[in-house]
């Protein structure tokens, strides 16, 4: 997905159809550089709840 500073409401509902959707959008701009682990700086993981993303070593 891309947006500009031009949406509307109607646009912005269009690409956000459910909850999951916007949660989604916000995950994937937040690791858009793909994901590295803050305490072990690896970037293997496993998505989660929401999109989000855990280390898979810090998990265990």
């Amino acid at each position: 997905m891309n947006f500009s500073k031009g949406q509307n409401f109607l646009e912005f509902s269009d690409w956000f159809t459910t909850d999951d959707n916007c949660k989604k959008y916000l995950a994937d701009i937040k690791r858009k550089d793909g994901f590295q682990c803050v305490k072990y700086a690896h970037k293997k993981s496993q998505i989660r709840k929401y999109s989000s993303r855990t280390c898979n070593i810090y998990s265990h």
